[in-house]
């Protein structure tokens, strides 16, 4: 009788932790495809979200004298926040855009192109003397060969990696069709 107690309490616990876990880990996803601008599929996230949020919450708010219960909600909170995000990480919705100044003027765009990347530039003048500054977009889960594309055509380069969260028209465009 007594180790069937600590079975149902100990059950308690990984049913709070894991659906506090997977509520967070969901609410991190659909706050991230709702700013991508999937206003509907991040809504009908939402709906399954909210059930698994009152379902973990009721779990534990008929419960608060018991500190176990509450750390345990907490730490599920924390997971799923880790979770969510590396979730969200390799899902890699949308697009980044990358702003690359270099010293190497008529070299890297064409060596970008060749690649199959979308490249507009043109010269800047900067502290130092002439540059180009080159714009290129590619898909986020592409990101990281653009960074290391980047760095084997021009290690010197300067380059700042941004969200595209909007476009239209140009070469990404056609890649899409």
């Amino acid at each position: 009788m007594r180790l069937a107690k600590e079975v149902e309490a100990v059950l308690d616990l990984l049913i709070i932790f894991l659906a506090q876990a997977t509520y967070v880990s969901v609410n991190t996803v659909r706050w991230i495809i709702l700013v991508k601008g999937r206003r509907l599929l991040a809504s009908a996230i939402s709906f399954f979200e909210v059930i698994l949020w009152v379902y973990a919450l009721g779990l534990v708010v008929s419960q608060l004298s018991d500190p176990v219960k509450v750390a345990t909600y907490a730490l599920g909170y924390a997971v799923g926040a880790l979770v969510g995000s590396k979730i969200e990480e390799r899902l890699a919705l949308g697009y980044v855009l990358f702003q690359v100044i270099t010293t190497r003027i008529g070299e890297l765009a064409p060596a970008l192109r060749e690649h199959g990347l979308g490249v507009t530039d043109w010269r800047a003048e900067g502290r130092m003397g002439q540059r180009e500054v080159l714009m290129v977009v590619a898909r986020r889960k592409n990101g990281p060969q653009v960074v290391r594309l980047l760095e084997e055509l021009d290690p010197q380069a300067f380059v700042v990696q941004l969200d595209a969260s909007w476009y239209r028209g140009g070469f990404i465009q056609k890649m899409l069709q």
